[in-house]
């Protein structure tokens, strides 16, 4: 797949359902070695594969880390809470994590961020949460299914014809991100131990079921994405 580098000349948030701020973070290399050595003793499992009746973790090998903040790291995600309240003055960055992959990690199964609710469907863009990757390592991969947005709009329906074709957006350090929770989407995979930084930026009046996703089907058409199956995953 082509890897595509954007730059942000114009919102296409609602559009495609993604947009990517190009060196919006400064990522001290101090806080990014303190983060990634304590992953290395405390991250845990998270799903990565999916098939019907599996453990949803897959090969085991991506995992995520919580409570980052400390003495060393805190200026940092003070840092990136302000740019990001200047993005989404209305939403609320939540849940950061760290995501670790480690060496010869599979691609993830597609899925979205938040799962579908008759209040999430009927949201309107502004109103829409969000979710965030920041990369604090050369080579962040991501794989998108642009436009893949909007379906939610019937929640109870779990088929779902989304005409888009994926791509592969690669991320160099500093760039942001900026997605909607309900862009279909999947962590790329990892040849080599990888760490990226994660967010929700949750609108305050839209619940969201933490450590939930919804997963879609691995089932792929020759034009997109074919099923979606609206059950959370861990």
């Amino acid at each position: 797949m082509p890897k595509t580098r954007i730059v942000n000349t114009e919102s296409t948030l609602h559009t495609l359902g993604y947009e990517v701020h190009r060196k919006l973070a400064a990522v001290p290399q101090h806080a990014i070695e303190d983060l990634r050595a304590r992953a290395r003793q405390r991250s845990s499992v998270i799903f990565n594969t999916y098939a019907a009746g599996d453990s949803h973790v897959g090969d085991g090998r991506r995992k995520q880390m919580y409570s980052l903040r400390n003495k060393v790291t805190k200026p940092f995600f003070a840092q990136l809470d302000a740019s990001l309240k200047s993005l989404a003055p209305s939403h609320q960055a939540r849940a950061w994590v760290l995501v670790h992959s480690e060496a010869g990690c599979a691609e993830q199964t597609p899925h979205a961020d938040y799962q579908p609710t008759r209040q999430l469907a009927q949201a309107s863009d502004a109103e829409m949460p969000l979710a965030v990757l920041v990369a604090v390592m050369p080579q962040t991969r991501l794989e998108i299914w642009p436009r893949s947005i909007g379906w939610m709009a019937s929640p109870e329906q779990p088929l779902c014809a989304l005409r888009a074709a994926k791509q592969t957006l690669e991320l160099g350090v500093g760039d942001v991100l900026l997605f909607r929770g309900d862009l279909v989407h999947a962590s790329s995979a990892d040849a080599a131990e990888h760490v990226r930084l994660h967010c929700f930026l949750d609108n305050p009046a839209i619940r969201r079921t933490a450590n939930k996703t919804c997963h879609v089907d691995a089932q792929l058409e020759p034009d997109g994405l074919h099923r979606l199956d609206p059950f959370g995953l861990n």
